[in-house]
C-alpha cells in the first residue's frame, strides 16, 4: 500500500525561529520598507525588527532633527540601538539661518577669521535666540546623549552644493568630546571641520630636475576624524578660496583632538586637488593659506593652530604617514611621474585615485570648435601614452570636465583607458559634449573585457554638459543620430562579464531645466546589466530595453536607439524585477509620460513577474512577488501607449527571449532557496521530535512522581502504625 504524503506548507518568514529570523533580519536582506512592514505584523516582529530600523538612522533634512529627537526620548528601549546617523543627500537644502547671521558674524575673533566659538555666540546673541534650535550641532548632542551606541556621525553623502552653509559645523565641540570618549568617527568630505599643519612642497617641472625644492610648512584642512582608528582626512581643496572667512567655520584641531594625543596621529585619506597648480597660486597670491602662516596670530586667528604646539603631518614621511590613499588633482596625464614624488608618496600603494580637472564647461561650450580642436587632439594624444605604459596601480579615474569626449574621440578615449588602466574599477566621465549614449556604447570595451589580468568596471558615471540656451550657445545632441558611425569593440570571444553594479546618467548644466521627458537623453540597457546594478542613478537620461537579437551574452551593453532598426524598447512596466538594487534615484522627465498603470494593470503585472522569475515546485516562489519588490517603470522608460494594442502580440517573442537569458539564474536561486528551507524543514522537524521526546519525558516523570509520592504515603502509614504498637 503507497501511503501519499501531502507536502509539507510553506515556510513563511514569520514561521521562522527566532534566532534564525533575528540573524535573517541583521544582515540586512530586506530594505527599511520591508523592516517596517515585518514590524507591523506582530508584537514578535516589532521585537525584533526595529532594533534592526533604528541601527542606521537617515536624517533627510535638518527640520527632522527636532522630530529625531523627541522619538527617541519618547523611547529609550529604541535609542539603546542607534550605532549611527547618515545624513541625506539634501541634508541642508531649506538651511536657512539669513536673520541671524550678521549677529554670528559679529562673533568671529576678527571680521575674516573663519573660527567661531557657539559659546561666544550664545553669549552674544543671548541665549534665547531661536537660532540655537536651527543649528544641527546642538540637536545632534542631545540625540548622542539620548543614544549611548551612537559612534559615528555621516556627512559624507551629503552634496557639496548643499553644504555651503557657513554654520553647520557651528558647535561641533560637544559632539566631538562624546564620539571621542566613545571612539568613534565624524565624515564630511564635503566641507572642512578644522585645520592641520602639513610640510610638503610645490614642484615645477624645472625644480624636479634642478632637486633643491625645499619641504615648507602649509595649512591643510580636515574633512573627517576617526578617534578609533586615530587619523584625518585631509585636503587641500579650498585653500584657494578667497572667502573663507565668509564661508567656513571651523574648530580648532587641539578642541578635535588634544595636544598630548596628536604625535600618534596620522593621516588616512588625502585628497589633494591643487597641487598640480599650487606653485601658479602662490605666486599669484591666491593661495589664501599661506598667508596664514606669516605670523603667529594669523595662524591662530584663521587656523586655530599654534607653531611649537600641534602637531606638524610631515609628508616627506607619506610612506608611513599616510595609512589610506591619495587622490591626486591631475590637469595633464604626463604630471603623473612629477606629483606623487612632490610629497615623497608611493604611486603604486597611495594613488590609486586620479582626478583630471579641465576647463569649465561652461567656458568650453562656448568656446568655438575651431579653438577647442587641437586642444582636443593634444588631449587625446597625451592621454594615449598610457596604452604604451598602463597605470596598473590605478582603480579610480575621476574626468570632472570632459570636454575633449566627443564623438570624434569618444571610441579612442575609452580604448586607450581599456588597455592603459587594466585595472580600472571607477570611471566618472563629467560634462561631455557627446551624447551619453554614444559615450555608454564605447564603454563597452571597459564593461566587458576579460577579467585577468586586470579587472572589470564596476562603477560608471557619464554626464553631458547642457548649456543655458538664453548663451545662445549650442546645445548638444542628446541622442546620437543615425549617421554617426558606431566604433568595433573587439570584444573576447569567450563568454563576457559583466560586473558593473553602479551606473550613474546624468545631463548638468543650466539648461537642464528645459528638458522634459520627451526631449530627455535616451539608451538601450543589456537585461544582464539591469538586473546585477545595486545603485542606479538617472538625471534627464531614460533607460530602454533592447529588442531580442540585441539580448544576448554577446550583445554590447549599451546600444543608441537610432542604431536599432525595430522597435527599440520592450513593455515590461511593472513586470521587470531588479533583484539586486539597493538605491534608486531618478528624476522627473526620466520617466516617461505614459509609464503610470492602473493597480489592477499593476497587480496582473506583478504575478506575472513572479510567473516568469519562479521555477515550478519550488516554495520559494510559491507565492506571487508584491508591487513593493518590483520596480516600477522608472527607469525602463516603456513608451507603451494605450492604443498601442497592435503591438502586444510581438512581445510574447520578446518576453521569451529574456525569460531564457534569466532560467538559468532563476534556478539557481530557486534551488539556493530549496536548499535553504530543506535546511530549515529538517531544523524545524529535529525541533518537533525534541518536543516530543520532552513531552514523553515529563509524562513518565509525573507518573514517577506520583508513584513515589504513593510510596512515601504507604511509609508514612507504616511508621505511623509501627509508633501506635510501640
Amino acid at each position: 500500500m503507497t501511503v501519499i504524503l501531502d507536502p509539507p506548507p510553506a515556510l513563511g518568514l514569520l514561521d521562522l525561529p527566532e534566532d534564525v529570523f533575528r540573524v535573517v533580519l541583521s544582515r540586512r536582506f530586506l530594505p527599511p520598507s520591508a523592516l517596517v512592514e515585518v514590524a507591523c505584523v506582530s508584537k514578535a516582529s516589532a521585537a525584533v525588527a526595529l532594533p534592526e530600523l533604528f541601527t542606521n538612522l537617515l536624517i533627510p533634512s535638518i527640520a527632522t532633527l527636532p522630530l529625531i529627537h523627541s522619538t527617541l526620548k519618547a523611547h529609550p528601549e529604541h535609542a539603546q540601538h542607534v550605532r549611527s546617523l547618515t545624513a541625506s543627500r539634501y541634508l541642508a537644502l531649506s538651511y536657512r539661518l539669513d536673520t541671524h547671521e550678521p549677529a554670528i558674524q559679529k562673533c568671529r575673533p576678527y571680521p575674516d577669521s573663519p573660527i567661531i566659538s557657539l559659546d561666544d555666540a550664545v553669549a552674544h546673541l543671548g541665549p534665547e535666540q531661536p537660532f540655537l534650535d536651527q543649528l544641527p550641532m546642538p540637536w545632534l548632542v542631545r540625540i548622542a546623549q539620548l543614544c549611548p551606541h551612537l559612534s559615528i556621525v555621516d556627512w559624507s553623502y551629503m552634496d557639496e552644493f548643499n553644504a555651503m552653509c557657513a554654520y553647520l559645523t557651528l558647535g561641533l565641540g560637544p559632539l566631538a568630546d562624546i564620539l571621542r570618549e566613545r571612539r568613534g568617527r565624524f565624515h564630511c568630505r564635503s566641507w572642512p571641520l578644522t585645520c592641520v599643519l602639513v610640510k610638503d612642497r610645490c614642484v615645477t617641472p624645472e625644480d624636479y630636475q634642478s632637486g633643491n625644492v625645499r619641504f615648507e610648512h602649509d595649512v591643510y584642512f580636515v574633512d573627517s576624524v576617526d578617534w578609533g582608528r586615530r587619523q584625518v582626512d585631509v585636503t587641500d581643496f579650498g585653500c584657494s578660496r578667497a572667502s573663507i572667512g565668509k564661508d567656513f567655520c571651523l574648530v580648532p584641531f587641539r578642541r578635535l583632538v588634544p595636544l598630548d594625543e596628536q604625535a600618534s596621529w596620522s593621516i588616512g585619506h588625502a585628497l589633494l586637488r591643487n597641487s598640480a597648480n599650487k606653485f601658479d597660486l602662490i605666486n599669484s597670491g591666491r593661495w589664501i593659506t599661506s598667508s596664514w602662516l606669516k605670523s603667529k596670530d594669523n595662524l591662530w586667528h584663521n587656523a586655530g593652530l599654534a607653531h611649537g604646539e600641534d602637531r606638524v603631518f610631515d609628508f616627506s614621511q607619506a610612506p608611513t604617514l599616510v595609512k589610506g590613499k591619495i587622490t591626486l588633482g591631475l590637469p595633464m596625464i604626463d604630471l603623473l611621474d612629477l606629483l606623487p614624488d612632490s610629497f615623497c608618496a608611493l604611486t603604486h600603494q597611495h594613488c590609486t585615485e586620479l582626478i583630471f580637472d579641465g576647463a569649465d564647461p561652461g567656458i568650453a561650450a562656448a568656446t568655438p570648435d575651431a579653438d577647442k580642436r587641437p586642444v582636443i587632439v593634444t588631449m587625446i594624444r597625451i592621454l594615449s601614452t598610457i596604452a604604451n605604459r598602463p597605470l596598473e596601480f590605478v582603480t579610480a579615474l575621476r574626468f570632472t570636465s570632459a570636454y575633449f569626449v566627443d564623438e570624434s574621440t569618444a571610441g579612442s578615449f575609452m580604448h586607450v583607458l581599456a588597455q592603459g588602466a587594466p585595472n580600472l574599477e571607477q570611471l566618472d566621465v563629467l560634462n561631455t559634449p557627446c551624447p551619453p549614449d554614444y559615450v555608454l556604447y564605447h564603454a563597452d570595451a571597459l564593461v566587458r573585457r576579460y577579467r585577468f589580468p586586470g579587472k572589470l568596471l564596476q562603477k560608471l558615471s557619464v554626464s553631458t554638459y547642457v548649456p543655458d540656451p538664453a548663451d545662445h550657445v549650442p546645445s548638444p545632441t542628446l541622442s546620437s543620430p543615425s549617421g554617426w558611425k558606431l566604433a568595433e569593440t573587439h570584444m573576447p570571444r569567450s563568454p563576457p562579464v559583466r560586473c558593473l553594479t553602479t551606473l550613474e546618467l546624468e545631463l548638468t548644466g543650466p539648461g537642464v531645466d528645459s528638458i522634459d521627458s520627451r526631449t530627455a537623453a535616451k539608451v538601450a540597457i543589456h537585461p544582464d546589466i539591469l538586473r546585477q546594478l545595486t545603485s542606479l542613478t538617472l538625471q534627464s537620461v531614460q533607460l530602454y530595453l533592447p529588442p531580442p537579437h540585441l539580448a544576448h551574452p554577446h550583445s554590447p551593453s549599451f546600444m543608441p536607439l537610432a542604431h536599432i532598426d525595430t522597435r527599440p524598447y520592450v513593455p515590461l512596466t511593472h513586470a521587470f524585477t531588479l533583484p539586486n538594487l539597493t538605491q534608486l534615484n531618478v528624476t522627473s522627465n526620466a520617466l516617461p509620460q505614459n509609464h503610470i498603470m492602473p493597480p489592477k494593470q499593476r497587480t496582473s503585472a506583478a504575478a506575472a513577474t513572479a510567473a516568469t522569475t519562479a521555477t515550478p515546485g519550488s516554495p520559494a516562489m510559491s507565492k506571487p512577488t508584491t508591487p513593493a519588490t518590483v520596480l516600477p517603470a522608472l527607469c525602463l522608460g516603456t513608451d507603451l501607449m494605450p492604443d498601442a494594442t497592435d503591438d502586444l502580440d510581438d512581445d510574447s517573442e520578446m518576453l521569451a527571449t529574456i525569460n531564457a537569458l534569466t532560467a538559468k539564474r532563476a534556478r539557481a536561486r530557486a534551488q539556493k532557496a530549496a536548499a535553504v528551507l530543506a535546511k530549515l524543514n529538517d531544523r524545524r522537524a529535529a525541533n518537533e521530535r525534541a518536543s516530543r521526546v520532552e513531552e514523553r519525558v515529563r509524562r513518565e516523570v509525573g507518573e514517577t512522581d506520583k508513584m513515589l509520592a504513593v510510596v512515601q504515603e504507604s511509609m508514612a502509614k507504616l511508621a505511623e502504625s509501627g509508633a501506635r504498637r510501640t
